[in-house]
């Protein structure tokens, strides 16, 4: 790069005209002008040239400043003035000799006599045949002929024609053609010669001759700086303002007359009058753009400005992106301003996207060393590129002016280089203590585990990201951490966790995990009994495998807790009881609220027999939690009795992996106990909560759960919608069953039957039918062959369910009112006699409080009564019904009485729910309700704690042990450690004892 001994003048923001000085070396001179000004110069300076003396102009500025642009339209102008044009751009791959010289003559039509003279100069020089120094001497003879014979050959031509001479990228020329060149300024004063030449301010890249320092003397040195506002302001209202004329006047096209603007730039040079009564115009209508308070674009230039530095291209990019917006500046940068950044860096010089894409990957590191040591550069070459980056409009202060920006220098990058840049990034920060989160983020994208420093990174930002709701990323940093794990207890620790966060989205790959986790148990318990043998004691493996291993450590007990989370899922109750029997028994025992919750969710899934219900243990008497359990457990035989305990259930859990179930458990309690729309508000709070934790599998579940709440109040649209949205999880295991039943009874409403069929073919897990939930879908089948005059049919699904029930001692009328469904179906037969001793059955079988199975019976007594006998049955049953709540039996009873009651909808008249509208206003509706104070509000206390430190600080002013919470939370007893130190700084308390109970609230 060659210097220029010229004092550059900066002028001033523009007001009417830019005031330019001349430089002090008589008259070279140095302008810093904008793109459009820089152009309205050049044509300025093209009448003078006609009658000589010829000059040269140097261009230069930041990366993708305008120059080539400049170049070509100036080419464009000078062409159309009737100058000889000849254009050539250097370029780091083609440094061959004359290279340069050979793209302008080629620009040039020559007659035949030039180009034979061209042809005849440079035959010699093609015809090098010789070697060694004999080479060298003939090539040096050869180039002075061949350079001579060039020049001469331009200065004839410039004689006859005044003569442009545009070179662009000249950091880029060829030695032989800058010789030429170099000759022609020579003789410059005596022709009708502009030679125009263009190069960055800072070359980066590629090679630098050092002849091109010195030697090449223009008259100007141009130098284009970024625009400012005021030009942005043009522009966008030329664009978007709808004044396409009078932008017309403000700029013109390319090959009009010079610019008036230039007149008094150009009276320094000898030109004329400096009123500019054109910009006055323009300046004007933008003043009157700006004074519109309700214009589309008016806060559109400051917001591009800042965006683009003013760099013209991505102040072009972000006005089309405007265009592609309709003019909304809240949604810029858009795709085109990511296309213009990709362009910028995507020049020839290879450091300009390494360099960027450093400094995009530290993000809050990046001082130039930083940026230098992450490159693998030269600290003086990352300060003269982030120099260039910062001209270039797509850096401030050291960082990019949008994020959009720097993920588009990231994207410029190579697979391989990026990830080489993210394992330097995080042994980086790594040394710099950075937040594990931020190194754990460049190993995952780098995808390789650099050294043993990175597992407890890994795992560490995997607890905290877990503890975030970035279920995601969480598991991506867990299994890079399995290929680290340095010894079994490490590895399983990491399996246990890589098993509990993929079952809130998709718990077929939980079973995977847990299979890995079986056989690492297994292969542990054998180097255990291996190393035993060999010190000469007996060594014997565990006859329980993984589970019994797991139960002599904290990294067991999570283990055994995803054991009996997947056992439920998949209907296995021998499963379940085992792993809790290992819990109980393990070294860390479990605590009263775990047990209660273990025991509503089996419960929620295999149901409470007689006897379990009917035991009155000494523990329940002790502990609040566990009493609470079981009176809720007692919904099926004391409906709303519990309502009490599902409200404190609903209040003190918050929503995790083991608590769901009780949740569930505690909504259906309170719609069976008369409080359905309470019920549907608790099930829109905790759906938003599972969305907020990524959760698909406790979404499915709450969505399940509430579309059979909206079955029994009647509201089959919504009850369809929420089934449907349940459905759409596709690994479900046996609670499917609950989403199926509420479709199969919502279709035979509408007597859809089609679609009743269609439901039938979905497939139900052969466990399902040990559960509760399998029982109400054989139910759901029933009721469906009833309505559809299929009686036998009916008949074998409800003894089918009764055979269950009475097997698992789980006859109570309200979880399923077989008796009335087999009366029916008797009546339908014929069978009155036997119709009504089961109706009567199962009247004395349902408590006082079940006013659903009640009214279910009694409704059967009315359809068997003769004459008016039907009357007093239906209208205890209509009572019933009405205060059960469950408005499809209800609208039976009121049509046996001939009263009007709720038409359900035709199969062709189910309108479509939007289920975000309704979870939106069941939200609100619960502000104003008994759901005031939920488990995640936060008192005063806890204002300056993160949600995962409140987690840790509610359980340890409970009294659990840092293993304990490790165990509860699905993290490590290091993360719970590090937890509670930032609790006791940010509380300012000196340990445990300090911390206010207000914090369980």
């Amino acid at each position: 790069m060659f210097s220029i001994n010229t004092d550059e003048y900066v002028g001033p923001p523009r007001n009417r005209t830019r005031h330019l000085a001349p430089g002090s070396a008589g008259r070279r001179a140095a302008w810093s002008l904008e793109p459009e000004e820089a152009l309205g110069f050049l044509k300025g300076v093209m009448p003078r040239i006609t009658s000589g003396p010829g000059q040269v102009i140097l261009v230069s500025g930041g990366i993708a400043s305008g120059k080539t642009q400049l170049m070509h339209d100036f080419g464009h102008v000078a062409t159309q003035a009737g100058a000889l044009t000849l254009y050539a751009t250097g370029a780091a791959d083609e440094q061959h000799d004359f290279g340069v010289i050979d793209q302008l003559l080629a620009s040039l039509r020559l007659s035949a006599e030039v180009a034979r003279r061209v042809t005849a100069i440079r035959g010699p020089a093609d015809k090098r045949q010789l070697e060694g120094w004999q080479t060298a001497m003939r090539t040096a003879i050869d180039d002075t002929a061949v350079v001579q014979g060039l020049r001469q050959i331009l200065l004839e031509l410039a004689e006859e024609h005044p003569m442009v001479i545009l070179v662009d990228d000249l950091h880029f020329i060829d030695r032989l053609s800058f010789q030429i060149l170099l000759q022609l300024q020579r003789r410059i004063k005596s022709t009708r010669l502009l030679m125009v030449l263009s190069q960055p301010d800072r070359p980066t890249g590629g090679p630098r001759t050092q002849w091109a320092r010195t030697g090449l003397l223009p008259q100007h040195h141009i130098r284009l700086t970024p625009l400012t506002e005021s030009s942005v302001r043009d522009w966008v209202h030329v664009t978007l303002g709808g004044a396409v004329a009078a932008a017309g006047a403000v700029f013109g096209p390319l090959n009009a007359a010079p610019a008036e603007p230039w007149a008094g730039a150009l009276s320094l040079v000898g030109a004329g009058p400096e009123e500019d009564p054109v910009l006055e115009a323009a300046e004007a209508l933008v003043e009157a753009v700006d004074t519109a308070p309700d214009h589309p674009c008016a806060d559109l230039p400051a917001l591009i400005l800042d965006l683009s530095g003013g760099n013209p291209l991505l102040v072009e990019a972000l006005i089309d992106d405007c265009t592609d917006l309709d003019g909304d500046p809240c949604r810029l940068p858009g795709a085109g301003y990511a296309y213009a950044v990709s362009a910028v860096l995507g020049r020839r010089d290879p450091l300009l996207p390494k360099v960027a894409g450093a400094l995009a990957l530290l993000d809050g590191y990046g001082s130039p060393d930083t940026v230098a040591e992450l490159s693998g550069i030269e600290i003086d070459s990352a300060v003269e590129i982030l120099d260039a980056l910062t001209g270039a409009g797509l850096i401030a202060e050291g960082a990019f002016r949008h994020p959009v920006a720097a993920s588009a220098a990231l994207g410029c990058l190579s697979p391989e280089v990026l990830s080489d840049l993210h394992v330097r990034a995080a042994e980086l920060k790594y040394r710099q203590a950075a937040p594990v989160g931020e190194i754990a983020r460049h190993l995952v994208a780098s995808a390789a585990t650099p050294g043993d420093w990175a597992f407890p990174v890994l795992c560490s930002a995997a607890d905290h990201a877990m503890l975030g709701d970035e279920l995601d990323f969480s598991q991506r940093c867990l299994k890079l951490a399995l290929d680290l794990a340095p010894g079994h207890e490490q590895r399983r620790e990491v399996l246990s966790r890589l098993a509990n966060g993929t079952f809130r989205v998709n718990p077929l790959i939980t079973q995977s995990y847990l299979a890995a986790l079986r056989q690492t148990s297994r292969e542990e318990s054998a180097e255990h009994a291996g190393r035993a043998s060999s010190a000469g004691g007996r060594g014997t493996a565990s006859p329980t495998g993984g589970a019994a291993s797991a139960g002599r450590s904290g990294t067991g007990q999570t283990e055994l807790a995803m054991l009996a989370r997947m056992a439920l899922w998949n209907g296995d109750e021998a499963g379940f009881k085992q792993a809790l029997e290992c819990l109980r028994s393990g070294p860390d025992a479990l605590d009263p609220q775990s047990e209660a919750v273990l025991m509503l969710a089996h419960q929620w899934y295999f149901g409470p027999s007689r006897s379990q219900l009917a035991e009155d243990t000494e523990l329940a008497d002790l502990d609040p939690w566990i009493g609470t359990a079981r009176t809720l457990a007692g919904i099926w035989a004391h409906g709303g009795l519990a309502n009490t305990s599902a409200n404190q259930i609903l209040r003190n859990c918050r929503l995790s992996d083991l608590t769901f179930e009780a949740l569930l458990t505690a909504i259906t309690a309170l719609d069976y106990g008369g409080k359905a729309e309470l019920a549907e508000q608790w099930c829109a709070v905790l759906s938003s909560k599972a969305v907020a934790h990524g959760a698909v599998t406790w979404q499915a579940m709450i969505d399940g759960v509430w579309s059979g709440i909206a079955l029994r109040r009647g509201d089959i649209p919504t009850a369809i919608a929420l089934a449907e949205s349940s459905l759409r999880m596709q690994s479900w295991g046996v609670p499917v069953s609950y989403p199926l039943t509420t479709l199969l009874s919502a279709h035979t409403a509408t007597g859809d039957f089609d679609k009743v069929e269609k439901t039938l073919r979905h497939p139900v897990p052969d466990a399902a039918f040990n559960t509760v939930y399998g029982l109400r879908y054989l139910r759901a089948r029933g009721r469906y062959h009833l309505a559809a005059e299929r009686p036998l049919a009916a008949i074998t699904d409800i003894h089918d369910c009764r055979r269950m029930m009475l097997r698992r001692d789980l006859d109570l009328p309200m979880l399923v009112p077989w008796r009335s469904d087999l009366a029916e179906a008797h009546l339908k037969m014929g069978d009155t006699s036997l119709a009504l001793r089961l109706a009567r059955q199962q009247l004395e079988l349902s408590s006082d409080s079940d006013a659903g199975s009640r009214g279910a019976a009694l409704l059967v007594l009315a359809q068997a009564g003769a004459g008016d006998e039907h009357q007093e049955p239906a209208s205890q049953a209509v009572e019933c019904l009405t205060a059960g709540g469950d408005r499809l039996e209800l609208a039976r009873a009121l049509k046996l009485l001939g009263l009007p009651g709720p038409q359900f909808l035709q199969p062709a008249g189910v309108p479509v729910v939007d289920l975000d509208d309704t979870r939106r206003r069941l939200r609100a509706s619960a502000l104003l309700s008994d759901i005031t104070v939920e488990p995640e509000s936060e008192p005063a206390d806890s204002a300056a704690l993160s949600e995962a430190e409140l987690r840790v600080a509610r359980l340890a002013v409970l009294g659990r042990t840092n293993r304990q919470i490790s165990n509860a939370l699905f993290i490590t007893v290091s993360t719970v450690e590090q937890h509670l130190t930032r609790i006791y700084k940010k509380l300012g308390i000196r340990g445990r004892s300090d911390l206010p109970a207000s914090l369980t609230v």
